[in-house]
């Protein structure tokens, strides 16, 4: 499967999208000692599912203790994982016997804006921050981002939603602009543009807003 079409270069369908995400799940060296990728349904919905460690303190963790506080993130998140749908109450709520913070991201494919959309949850902070936009920018925003992001649109290019799936209250990336960015990206590209390979080059757009990349041996490794 290829996106070739020039009116459709800038979108993607779900059926190119479950298999992006397979794709990308498959690929070795993207989960790491700090942040995994993986692909999940719920119901007859399947998405792209990855959790990075997020440094609150002035020093980060060391290196030889990635491993452990990634451990512990990954229980915390997998503590009630007999069904998706408690996975995805517990989202937001289930704190894990060692202080990790973390942000979890979720990939989804918008029917309305045929472009994938990213949503993400903040986990074991105070309460006051799990909600806070201020918090986001702080952390996750570049800085030379943050100016261009706070204004764009009429409230932002970031702001809080409630999940698609689940209901529950979490950040998004608004996607009104991720076509065009997309489309301005693979004009570019001589040749067929796999579905992987959107979803890379689409990462590496919308991603990159809030914090979350793919180790760049992926771009040279995929077709």
């Amino acid at each position: 499967m290829s996106l070739n079409r020039p009116e459709e270069a800038g979108f993607i369908s779900r059926k190119a999208f479950d298999e992006a995400c397979q794709a990308l799940a498959l690929c070795s060296g993207l989960s790491s000692s700090d942040m995994s990728l993986e692909t999940r349904r719920h119901g007859e919905h399947q998405y792209l599912k990855i959790i990075r460690l997020l440094s609150t303190n002035v020093n980060p963790p060391a290196p030889s203790d990635s491993a452990k506080l990634f451990s512990a993130a990954q229980d915390s998140h997998e503590s009630s994982n007999i069904e998706e749908e408690d996975e995805d109450v517990a989202i937001y709520h289930s704190p894990p016997s060692l202080t990790v913070s973390s942000v979890e991201y979720h990939i989804l494919p918008s029917t309305s804006y045929r472009v994938p959309v990213l949503y993400f949850f903040l986990h074991n902070l105070s309460p006051s921050i799990l909600q806070s936009i201020d918090f986001v920018y702080e952390k996750l925003v570049p800085k030379h981002l943050q100016s261009g992001v706070r204004n764009a649109g009429v409230m932002g290019g970031i702001s809080m939603t409630n999940h698609p799936l689940t209901d529950i209250p979490c950040f998004w990336v608004h996607p009104c602009n991720s076509a065009e960015a997309m489309q301005n990206i693979l004009g570019g590209i001589k040749g067929e543009v796999s579905p992987v390979k959107y979803m890379i080059l689409w990462i590496g757009i919308v991603g990159s807003v809030v914090g979350l990349s793919l180790p760049k041996e992926i771009f040279s490794a995929r077709p």
